[in-house]
């Protein structure tokens, strides 16, 4: 509850300054006052949004706790005696449950994606996703989940039972190497199922980026143009890849709002997160924090008492995990903190590392926010609780 109203005063504190129309002299000679009000208009519309979501989400969280979960856990096991599979054991009675919670957060989800995509989107003409496209990505959303959650969580449930009291550190090492795969995988085998991945052309910007990248010692092996247009106005760019084989992908409404000087900037600023080991040093944050995660839970995870504060007589491992989860909240929100403080660190060092290279990020950066509609006014403390990227302001 205490988190509840801490979040809501925070978002009421941000939705009242979307109310100005007062341009911030930090932006002043930077951003047009017909941007500024867009934005303004923008962001108060997805926080009104947000109260209701908030709302209703805190609602479903308490039928959750008081009563729900442990009715589903029940269904589950209903449906496991139904077709024959009762006796088969708490991996299989765990894929039950997490499959119809999986159904049921989407189907509680899906009027406020649709809203947000084909209203509130449509009106500030970002939303480029067809009804179709729209119903695509909800589907294979739902079969992904299960293609690579399903083993996940059975992998997870076996190895708490055999690893015995030692099971955290069998997990962590299980869900690092995961992580290492996934993210390998992600974008050449997950990503294209969701956008078409070209070549960007021969020209002055492919040239320019292969001499930025040769002149930091970034071993790129492809840059690619990703149509990102088919579902959203929003632009951005990135790389990935291990070794010797790391890729650029540069969104297509990132080329149309800015121009390639602005484009090389911006990716001057992404190689500096490659020049500073940033992900490597975030993929080691988290295992860390996981290690934590998982070795507190080791010492909850047979205490019958939580789990009989929620209508079980039994101690499922997912069950616990999910209990544990809500009394860990207030700790994952203070590793929030300090993660987002992190992260804003690793942005400027990026942005240093750009500026070093003899780039103006000014004129990209702010085109980019302008386009997006990104936050123009934010709230100082709404932005340390919930931004991991410094806004222009900022």
């Amino acid at each position: 509850l205490a988190e509840f109203v801490w979040e809501q005063y925070l978002s009421l504190r941000q939705h009242l300054r979307f109310s100005s129309r007062v341009l911030p002299s930090e932006l002043d000679g930077v951003v047009k006052e017909e941007d500024f009000t867009r934005s303004q208009e923008y962001n108060a519309a997805k926080s009104r949004l947000g109260f209701v979501e908030a709302a209703f989400g805190a609602v479903v969280s308490v039928v959750i706790l008081f009563g729900g979960i442990s009715a589903v856990w029940r269904y589950s096991g209903d449906i496991l005696e139904c077709f024959g599979f009762l006796g088969t054991g708490e991996t299989m009675q765990s894929l039950v449950f997490a499959g119809l919670n999986l159904l049921l957060s989407t189907s509680l989800d899906l009027p406020f994606s649709v809203y947000r995509a084909f209203v509130l989107e449509e009106r500030f003409g970002f939303n480029k996703q067809t009804p179709g496209l729209f119903v695509k990505d909800q589907i294979l959303g739902l079969v992904l989940s299960c293609v690579i959650g399903g083993p996940l969580l059975a992998v997870v449930v076996q190895l708490v039972r055999w690893g015995g009291p030692s099971f955290w550190i069998y997990l962590c090492i299980f869900m690092a190497v995961f992580q290492l795969v996934l993210v390998q995988l992600y974008p050449t085998l997950i990503a294209p199922l969701f956008n078409t991945f070209t070549d960007l052309q021969e020209g002055e910007l492919r040239t320019a980026l292969e001499e930025l990248a040769a002149r930091v010692k970034f071993p790129l092996s492809k840059v690619f143009v990703v149509d990102g247009s088919t579902r959203s106005a929003h632009s951005n760019a990135y790389f990935y890849g291990f070794f010797g084989n790391k890729r650029i992908v540069i969104y297509d409404t990132l080329l149309e709002q800015v121009e390639p000087s602005g484009v090389e900037a911006i990716v001057g600023h992404e190689l500096g997160h490659y020049s500073g080991n940033h992900n490597a040093k975030n993929f080691v944050l988290a295992q860390v924090q996981s290690a934590a995660f998982f070795y507190c839970f080791g010492l909850c995870i047979n205490d019958e008492a939580l789990y009989a504060a929620f209508g079980f007589d039994q101690q499922p491992v997912l069950i616990g995990l999910f209990l544990f989860s809500m009394v860990y909240g207030p700790v994952g929100h203070i590793l929030s903190l300090f993660n987002n403080f992190l992260s804003r660190a690793f942005e400027y060092e990026a942005d240093r590392f750009a500026v070093e290279l003899g780039y103006d990020l000014t004129a990209p950066l702010a085109a980019i926010h302008a386009s997006n509609a990104s936050n123009l006014s934010p709230d100082p403390l709404f932005s340390a609780y919930h931004f991991s990227h410094p806004t222009l302001v900022e």
